[in-house]
């Protein structure tokens, strides 16, 4: 579940939702801290509003490894992303969106986790 709610923590969907536990809340909020997330970026993310900017795509790959999205090379890990999403969520018709439009490798590791996030959000909220 770590994946999961790493992912979604990633874009500060549920970080104060009922769906994580205090212990969860508190190992998501240090790792954007840890990784030099700020709240301020995170609340901007949740309005759709990603910045470009390279040092914002380093550390969302930061955290994308962190939580098992993306391994030390930036490669995905999708087959890990796919079973926790399946265990997860229960709009099918959405994971096999994600799955098959966002979990994309491109050409740095930091792109791919930036337009992986981008994407989820995306998503999410349509």
């Amino acid at each position: 579940m770590r994946v999961f709610l790493g992912v979604l923590s990633l874009l500060g969907i549920i970080i104060t939702s009922q769906c994580m536990t205090q212990e969860e809340i508190e190992y998501f909020t240090g790792l954007h801290r840890e990784c030099g997330i700020t709240d301020d970026v995170t609340d901007r993310a949740m309005a759709g509003n990603f910045p470009e900017d390279q040092q914002f795509k380093e550390r969302l790959f930061c955290v994308s490894k962190k939580v098992g999205m993306q391994d030390e090379d930036g490669l995905l890990l999708v087959k890990e992303v796919e079973d926790q999403m399946r265990r997860n969520v229960p709009d099918e018709e959405k994971v096999n969106q994600i799955l098959s439009t966002c979990m994309v490798q491109l050409d740095t590791p930091e792109e791919t986790a930036y337009r992986a996030m981008k994407c989820i959000h995306k998503i999410k909220t349509s």
